[in-house]
């Protein structure tokens, strides 16, 4: 077929997650720590509000574009009773179609063409093409150990220009696990504010953090220039249920809105009661986040024994390591691995130039099948 598209399609680069599908072969032996998905069922207490909300005719139709009330209240009450932020359901508060829905949304809100987003490196790689639809030039923000993958306020002002209109930052950060604190968040929102910035917080892993993670709302006048993502997909297992929401700035959440009245009709009633009820189930968060600490504990801890030396990881669930001597690149190095061992990893290089030299682990899988998957990786770090 001969056709012109767009040429912001073009500009798409294939996420690395669908790359790596060839190698998910079916093979019976392969051992897959890749995914970074929870691999398990609901609060039974979801599932039960799921199935009650079906058998009522009502809830079948199109919803309110903004989202059900009851689900934006419990997302008030939920920042008022962890956090202490106060929201207002009817402006400050948007429900997504899952946390792509509104990171993809909001390049559209904020963005015009040639304008600057900063994106971090390395990073979830959505973020990167949502500003590339977006019709944005994209400025890379080079993150790294030395200072624990957070950007100092010297970084961030070393790469603003006076047409930067957005930036996502995500913590706990995808792929290295690294966490922030209040103050970091605090250099965040300035810079928001100082350089008329909108910061975009993708919050999806923040409440599976061994302690409690600050949100960048805590920040006295964040508000200002600042929206959250926050999803249930990873904490409460409803990844396929695709159940998010965005909240802060009033502007950004009204244009946002807008978006969202031309790409869709809001989500499915049932779901958004299902999500209201998870909402509550504040001791089933602190389980989740109880889980992935063991297991994270175990799998840093075999990893170095067998002579990794992965970053110390403190939340969400995936290690970050150097790739071992021998090799400096990472798709050819989970390629071998995949050849000789039957286990698949994630490369750093699919997050970005500044992942290269790196790999991922992810520890949703049974612990069964993490300690099966790494012994595997004996002998290859020396």
């Amino acid at each position: 077929m001969k056709y012109t598209f767009s040429q912001r399609v073009s500009k798409i680069e294939e996420l690395i997650f669908r790359k790596l599908d060839v190698l998910r072969n079916g093979d019976p032996e392969l051992i897959d720590l890749s995914r970074g998905l929870s691999q398990g069922l609901p609060p039974r207490e979801v599932l039960s509000e799921l199935t009650l909300r079906l058998k009522y005719p009502e809830n079948h139709i199109y919803t309110v574009e903004k989202g059900l009330k009851t689900l934006r209240e419990e997302v008030a009450y939920f920042y008022k009773d962890r956090y202490n932020v106060i929201l207002d359901p009817e402006t400050e508060i948007q429900v997504l179609m899952g946390g792509k829905d509104g990171l993809f949304a909001i390049a559209q809100a904020c963005v015009n063409d040639g304008d600057s987003v900063i994106i971090p490196d390395p990073s979830f790689p959505a973020y990167m093409n949502c500003a590339l639809l977006a019709g944005a030039e994209l400025t890379m923000l080079p993150i790294n150990g030395k200072t624990n993958f957070v950007p100092t306020r010297q970084d961030l002002d070393n790469i603003v220009k006076p047409k930067t209109k957005l930036m996502y930052v995500n913590y706990p950060h995808n792929p290295t696990g690294a966490v922030c604190t209040l103050d970091d968040f605090k250099t965040f929102s300035d810079f928001g504010r100082d350089n008329k910035v909108v910061i975009c917080y993708d919050a999806v892993y923040r409440d599976i953090s061994f302690f409690k993670h600050s949100t960048l709302l805590e920040v006295d006048g964040a508000k200002d220039y600042c929206v959250e993502i926050g999803s249930l997909s990873k904490t409460f297992d409803m990844v396929g249920w695709r159940m998010a929401y965005m909240v802060g700035n009033k502007d950004v959440i009204a244009q946002v809105r807008k978006i969202k009245s031309v790409t869709d009709v809001g989500q499915f009633v049932p779901i958004q009661y299902s999500a209201a009820l998870a909402l509550k189930m504040t001791s089933y968060i602190e389980e989740v986040a109880k889980k992935y600490e063991d297991k994270m504990i175990k799998t840093l801890k075999l990893m170095r024994e067998i002579g990794f030396k992965p970053y110390d990881t403190k939340a969400a669930f995936f290690v970050w390591s150097p790739l071992p001597k021998g090799y400096d690149n990472s798709e050819e190095f989970i390629t071998r691995v995949w050849k000789d061992k039957k286990v698949l990893l994630m490369p750093g290089r699919g997050f970005g130039k500044n992942g290269e030299g790196f790999f991922r682990i992810s520890t949703t899988s049974p612990m069964e099948k993490i300690f099966e998957g790494v012994n595997r990786l004996k002998g290859i770090a020396g």
